[in-house]
């Protein structure tokens, strides 16, 4: 590459953990690097085998020029000290655009405020279905016409209460004079208040101890949390722009911060789908692991609908094999208990890893089924001809309405809580997705960047 050419490129800084590395930035890697010189940042938080070996590559052929691994989120100290450490060197690169996932942790609020000149434009991606929409309640009254400010900011506080720290202690001291005592408390319900205090310590470690003392005596500044952060798990509302690939996700978010531009593009792996090469399908369903993450054994009840659920989605397709997929983060052992029960009765089941992406592999198969997951999302975006389905009522133990939190569902069939369905979704009709723009061509032209 030609002097000329590189200074020619605007710079982009792209932060991603390593799964929605693979997931979203990588579908779109190759376009974005025609016009970007682009350095990336990933948390080594759950990263496939041979991650950084794959990034070396990528820098070997010049579709990044550099990366930079941060310390995993669980080591708050040491990623303080390491984004110190690394502060100049970043700031050298006199970033253009900054591409992430959100603004809430340490390490992007860190970014925002010691690496990234003023100029840069903070683009935030987030094509996955967003925590706000697991709060119904909240969504709809924001997207509501007639809307009573006072009420959606009470149901927004007292959502928060538990999580931010101003609201801690006024809830502490509310339940404390509703029991007359605080040993009344501890008499009624030990369990409860050793579940608070619980959540009371970490609140504290992270948004006073870190964010706030340890950040200050490093470096000088402190890292508070905005005040929507923990609803949202994205932010606040402080950066430029936020690409969202739901319209639902776009709305909800714009009546709750009103100040960023909303945009809503095509997913990232939109258009990669091999089906129409004639390639072979295996006889089996596609089942992402997840919404029991961590846990060793989950309900009777629980397994039961997962059978039924599969059972349907079998007998519908032809199909005669499940394929779990485990979840990158996944450290507990439920999916045996699940892949025992499902073999019991006659099922044909088996464990496959999850190193490449869903864009990569969801053509070698029938379809997806599941509990409600992101892959669901990228699994629809990866294949035309895949069918994708949602298991409504083992996606609602988490207490949720997880139909809910995907959106308008686009391209997504759901089995109902009761077990009903309609047939059509399992034919995997060609899917034609709504018109939207691809997210590199949306990020080219928020940066004012063009190919010649």
């Amino acid at each position: 590459m030609g002097e000329g050419i590189r200074k020619s490129k605007k710079l982009m800084l792209a932060s991603f953990m390593p799964q929605n590395f693979k997931e979203a930035f990588l579908p779109m890697l190759g376009e974005l690097a025609q016009d970007f010189r682009i350095i990336v940042t990933c948390v080594n938080y759950c990263p496939p085998s041979g991650f950084i070996s794959y990034l070396n590559d990528l820098k070997k052929s010049g579709l990044i020029e550099e990366f930079l691994i941060l310390p995993d989120y669980a080591k708050t100290y040491k990623s303080i000290c390491f984004l110190q450490n690394e502060v100049r060197k970043l700031q050298q690169y006199r970033f253009d655009v900054w591409l992430n996932m959100g603004e809430m942790h340490l390490d992007e609020r860190f970014i925002a405020k010691c690496v990234l000149p003023e100029s840069c434009l903070r683009i935030v991606l987030c094509h996955q279905p967003t925590f706000l929409l697991k709060n119904e309640a909240l969504v709809r009254q924001l997207l509501s016409g007639d809307r009573d400010i006072l009420s959606i900011r009470n149901t927004i506080k007292n959502i928060t209460s538990t999580n931010s720290i101003g609201n801690v202690w006024p809830h502490y001291i509310k339940k404390i004079k509703e029991a007359g005592s605080i040993f009344k408390i501890v008499e009624k319900s030990s369990k409860h208040l050793f579940s608070y205090l619980r959540k009371l310590y970490y609140d504290l470690k992270d948004n006073i101890y870190y964010r706030v003392l340890v950040s200050y005596f490093i470096t000088g500044k402190t890292f508070r949390k905005g005040p929507y952060d923990d609803l949202t798990q994205i932010g606040s509302g402080q950066t430029h722009a936020i690409v969202f690939c739901d319209v639902m996700d776009a709305k909800a978010h714009k009546a709750l911060f009103k100040t960023p531009d909303f945009y809503v593009a095509q997913h990232p792996a939109y258009g990669f789908c091999r089906c129409k090469n004639g390639n072979q399908k295996l006889n089996a369903i596609l089942s992402p692991l997840s919404g029991f993450i961590g846990m060793n054994v989950i309900s009777e009840e629980c397994l039961s609908l997962f059978y039924r659920d599969f059972k349907i989605a079998m007998d519908q397709t032809g199909a005669k094999s499940i394929h779990l997929r485990m979840h990158p983060n996944e450290r507990g052992r439920w999916y045996q208990a699940l892949q025992n029960y499902l073999s019991a009765r006659g099922m044909d089941v088996v464990i496959v890893d999850c190193e490449r992406p869903i864009h990569g592999v969801i053509c070698d198969y029938l379809g997806m089924a599941g509990s409600s997951s992101c892959a669901l999302r990228d699994g629809r975006a990866g294949c035309q001809h895949a069918f994708i389905i949602g298991f409504e009522s083992v996606s609602n133990f988490s207490g949720t309405n997880s139909r809910f939190r995907f959106g308008n569902s686009e391209g997504i069939g759901w089995i109902r809580g009761d077990g009903s369905y309609d047939p059509s979704i399992f034919k995997g009709d060609f899917y034609h997705p709504s018109f939207r723009k691809r997210v590199p061509v949306l990020l080219k032209e928020l940066a004012g960047c063009f190919s010649s």
